[in-house]
């Protein structure tokens, strides 16, 4: 007699493998993000008619007083209580200096962990349904 696998712990497992290939990839992100340079940037712009402090900073690896040094634009981000003029400082990814945050690497180790438990949950919900489908659904 075949065996069946409910399809409702397949979805789990497949949502398990999703949340734990998250949960990796925040992880290497982060690790990635502590070798990150800091550098001075400056509030260029913010935009008061949107939900939150977002803006525009402007900054360049070697500083924005160095002569001849590539500036760019880091747009969209929240600048929090910053003021337009006001110095921020930027990290940004020394290979790709396009590359850039103003949070150090605590939101992606964060977001991996949320990941990472997510994942596990799913994973023992998933194995659960499959190996004792009666204590999921029970009467059927």
């Amino acid at each position: 007699m075949p065996v069946s696998i409910p399809l409702s712990g397949l979805a789990i497992l497949v949502a398990s493998a999703a949340a734990l290939t998250l949960a990796r990839h925040q992880w290497r992100r982060s690790r990635k993000e502590q070798s990150y340079a800091m550098t001075q940037g400056v509030v260029a712009s913010v935009d008061a008619d949107s939900s939150g402090p977002y803006g525009t900073v402007e900054y360049a690896p070697e500083g924005l007083g160095a002569f001849g040094s590539e500036r760019h634009l880091l747009t969209g981000i929240s600048v929090g209580q910053a003021k337009v003029g006001e110095a921020i400082t930027v990290h940004y990814d020394p290979d790709h200096p396009s590359r850039a945050h103003l949070n150090a690497a605590g939101p992606a180790v964060t977001r991996s962990f949320l990941f990472g438990i997510l994942g596990v949950l799913l994973l023992a919900l998933g194995i659960i349904s499959i190996l004792l489908p009666e204590v999921i659904s029970p009467g059927q």
